[in-house]
């Protein structure tokens, strides 16, 4: 039995022979607008080292950090000692701000995936949502003049921007089979 020091100052007891465990791994809020902060929080046990993927920086067997996230992201927690390990995943979703989203449009240069333009902004933002869940990537909805219709609003449902339209290409193919459900079809788009 070996006897080490926690985060809190106090003897903990770990047993050399024992897989290395993660007792607990959670971020609050789980879920966050594009600039707010997440805290992540893990407490290992038995272990000689931990790792946070996706950044692979190397952390103690107890802690917390905060966070400011531009996408949704999935953390990977690595508890490992010579008798083995645990791995256990962790997803924040991250939403675009309201504000970022309705970006205008001399703002929006870039490569961009278009999903549709609806002149009903409820309905805009419900398809937003949606595409969200089921491409796993953030969706941002910008505000324009039809341009045979003066006056009339249209809001662009969009993914990106993208510095290429390769990579642009790449994501469209990637999110393909999600979207299926969805009927929808989108294009490659540049500002």
């Amino acid at each position: 039995m070996l006897l080490v020091l926690n985060l809190f100052g106090t003897l903990v007891a770990q047993d050399p022979k024992i897989p290395a465990r993660i007792l607990a791994f959670e971020g609050i809020p789980r879920s966050v607008k594009v600039g707010e902060s997440v805290e992540l929080r893990w407490v290992a046990r038995g272990t000689d080292k931990v790792r946070l993927d996706p950044s692979g920086e190397e952390l103690p067997a107890q802690g917390r950090m905060t966070r400011v996230l531009g996408k949704s992201t999935l953390f990977w927690l690595h508890a490992i000692n010579a008798k083995g390990g645990e791995s256990v995943p962790l997803v924040i979703e991250v939403r675009p701000s309201r504000v970022a989203s309705q970006r205008p449009l001399e703002a929006s240069n870039g490569n961009w995936i278009q999903f549709a333009a609806l002149a009903d902004e409820s309905r805009a933002q419900q398809l937003g949502k949606t595409l969200e869940q089921l491409s796993g990537h953030p969706v941002s909805l910008s505000t324009v003049e039809a341009p045979k219709r003066p006056g009339q609003r249209l809001h662009r449902i969009r993914m990106g921007p993208f510095a290429t339209r390769d990579e642009a290409r790449r994501r469209l193919k990637d999110i393909a089979s999600r979207i299926l459900p969805l009927r929808l079809k989108p294009w490659l788009a540049e500002d």
